[in-house]
């Protein structure tokens, strides 16, 4: 026998139908920002794509500017819950603060350089949430460095100087000509920011 769905029911669907369409649609807006930028990116085009109609959208989110925000604040989120997530705070401190050295890159590598002058020039709320949120990831990596750096080592020095490692690893004429892609670089750089280059018995040059 069927029976009948509950209000609650109802209204959970309701919910979950609404959380599912914030979804494609943020997912949307995040390619087309990836491939062109904000500003070419044209709500009419994207409701095409959704099989939606712009007036659907609309009610979704009452402007661009609020789709925008609310692409950065599902970074926040998503970034907020992998940090807290017990297998990530269980992991060893270096896995730790690759982790972190990750996330503070991953939106940086994937978005033309456009897209960030856009969303700083055009999407203040936006560009001030993300800030919040790369800052938030630079002071976890302080933070571990503060508790793991040996004795006599600055961990602002320490920290500074991985993020140099990292920020030369991820250049494509550093990177290419090894073969690593932009992940792969991170996790090199952070490897040899941790062990060196020098191993405990160097190869004698005959």
């Amino acid at each position: 026998m069927t029976t009948a769905a509950t209000d609650g029911e109802r209204v959970d669907d309701q919910h979950r139908s609404f959380d599912e369409r914030v979804d494609r649609v943020l997912d949307a807006l995040e390619a087309r920002c990836a491939s062109s930028g904000i500003r070419a990116v044209v709500i009419s085009d994207l409701a095409r794509e959704l099989h939606m109609s712009t007036k659907t959208i609309y009610r979704t989110f009452d402007s661009k500017d609020a789709m925008v925000l609310a692409m950065v604040r599902r970074w926040t989120e998503r970034a907020l819950a992998n940090r807290t997530d017990q297998a990530v705070v269980e992991r060893a401190p270096e896995e730790q603060v690759r982790s972190v050295v990750h996330e503070l890159v991953r939106w940086r590598t994937r978005f033309s350089d456009d897209f960030w002058r856009e969303l700083r020039a055009d999407h203040p709320d936006a560009w001030e949430l993300y800030r919040e949120l790369a800052s938030s990831a630079q002071r976890g990596v302080h933070d571990w460095l503060a508790r793991s750096v040996r004795p006599g080592i600055d961990p602002e020095f320490a920290r500074e100087l991985l993020g140099a490692v990292v920020r030369r690893a991820l250049r494509p004429d550093v990177r290419g000509p090894v073969g690593l892609d932009p992940g792969e670089a991170i996790d090199a750089a952070v490897d040899l920011w941790v062990h060196g280059a020098v191993g405990d018995s160097p190869v004698q040059s005959s």
